[in-house]
Order: structure tokens, then sequence, then C-alpha cells
């Protein structure tokens, strides 16, 4: 059975082989995980883009972005989402701690997100919605689900 179909979503988040990952960070610069939404969650998700509770949505080809939509996800969040999140964020946060002491700056990243606005220094404004999870629509078929980092990439599927 796949890491995708098995448990909740945090215990297959937390069943990934986060040494493996992390040393494809270190190798290469980025790293895939293995799928740890299933298919049902994905179309469940996917089927929100049309009547979802969204705060925003942003019209790329306004921006120059290209075409589609992102919709940026209303509180609460789906519970799938809200769950990986609250579990890709420790395992990341150590990693990030990692690179900051290799690189000669301060570890600041907390173990807990709660913490995370309070200790992270000043840095200018961020970017509206960077780190929100988003739905990004980049053709009538194709659903993209973000749930970091808008310079990172997203993976789609029609």
């Amino acid at each position: 059975m796949s890491t995708a179909t098995t448990q909740t979503i945090a215990g297959r988040i937390e069943d990934l082989d986060w040494t493996a990952l992390s040393a494809s960070m270190d190798e290469d610069g980025f790293v895939q995980t293995p799928p740890v939404l299933s298919a049902s969650e994905c179309r469940g998700l996917g089927a929100r883009f049309e009547d979802g509770r969204f705060r925003s949505t942003i019209d790329m080809r306004r921006y120059r972005f290209g075409e589609g939509q992102y919709k940026y996800f209303d509180a609460p969040l789906p519970e799938v989402i809200d769950g990986a999140r609250h579990a890709l964020y420790p395992p990341l946060a150590e990693l990030a701690n990692e690179w900051a002491r290799r690189l000669g700056e301060p570890a600041t990243f907390p173990a807990e997100p709660g913490r995370l606005p309070r200790a992270l220094p000043p840095r200018g404004p961020a970017p509206h919605d960077a780190a929100d999870p988003a739905l990004r629509r980049r053709a009538a078929t194709t659903r993209c689900i973000r749930t970091s980092t808008a310079t990172s990439p997203s993976r789609c599927r029609s």
C-alpha cells in the first residue's frame, strides 16, 4: 500500500525518510517527497476550486505571470491542509536551522509553527499571501495545490 493511502496525513509525513530527504536537499538544493495525499484527498481539494471558501483570488494574467488563478483558502483551512502544514513544519524548521548554522547565521526557526512570527527578525514586508495555502488553476483542466512559499515549484496534474 502506498504512503498516501495509509494513516493520517501527519502520520504519512512523519513516516517520510527525512534523513534521505535532507541529504537530497544538501546534494541537489531541492527535494520532492513521495505522495503524501491520497487521490481522494487531492480530488476533494481540487473540487473546492469552484465553490470552496477562499479569502482572495489572484488572476495571474493581470500580473503577467501567465494564465490561471491562485485562490487562497480562508480560515479555517481544510483539515488535510492544516494537518500537512503542522506536520511538515518541524522537520523543515530543523532543516532550515541546520542550513542557517552552516551559513554562520542564527537558527531562528522555532520548533513549533505557532511561535514563528515572534521568532523571525523583521526583513521588510513579506509578499502578500506568500506562505498561505492556495489552489492554482493554470488551465481549465489543471489544478495545483501549493502549501509553501510563492517561490517554490508546484506539482500539477490534469
